[in-house]
């Protein structure tokens, strides 16, 4: 800064002024300005300049590797859905299979108590008939002679006589006597 005195304007008495110097300001293409044509200059300051470009290239670089996260944290969770749909639907089909098995044996038991049941009645009107009442006799007689005599011959003929007897009972169809 610089003061220097000035005369005033009734011409008596002086006042003091500042000025200040300026310098003038140098600009990096300053003296090819002056010279009148512009050419570029690339010179590296102590400031670093932005990159545009290389901010874009990371930028980009992680909104794709969070979209690429994303979709595999989205398809893990579809993943884990389906894994846990699948176990649903398989315990379930679980539980109906053996529910259906239960039935099915509860089924067939009643089949076979009913079928049992059928056979006895069979059985009791078989020996009820006169074929099966005689054929009950001569089995009943055997028995008894086997048990007083003890013998080969008793034995056979109860074997056979009482076999007649059962067949006709389980069948009702009487074997030939030989």
């Amino acid at each position: 800064m610089n003061e220097r005195m000035t005369p005033a304007s009734d011409g008596g008495r002086q006042e003091p002024v500042l000025t200040v110097d300026v310098p003038p300001v140098k600009t990096p293409h300053h003296s090819s300005v002056q010279a009148g044509h512009m050419e570029p200059r690339f010179s590296r300051s102590s400031n670093p300049e932005v990159n545009y470009l290389l901010w874009f290239v990371v930028i980009a670089l992680a909104v794709a590797v969070g979209n690429i996260l994303s979709t595999m944290a989205i398809g893990a969770f579809a993943d884990y859905q389906a894994r846990q749909a699948l176990a649903e639907v398989n315990k379930t089909m679980r539980e109906q299979a053996q529910a259906a098995q239960k039935e099915t044996q509860r089924a067939r038991q009643v089949q076979a108590e009913q079928e049992a049941t059928r056979r006895q009645q069979l059985r009791q009107q078989r020996a009820a008939d006169p074929t099966g009442t005689k054929l009950g006799r001569t089995c009943t007689e055997w028995q008894e002679a086997d048990a007083a005599l003890n013998s080969y011959t008793t034995g056979a003929e109860v074997a056979r006589h009482c076999g007649r007897y059962e067949q006709y009972l389980n069948t009702g169809v009487i074997s030939p006597v030989r």
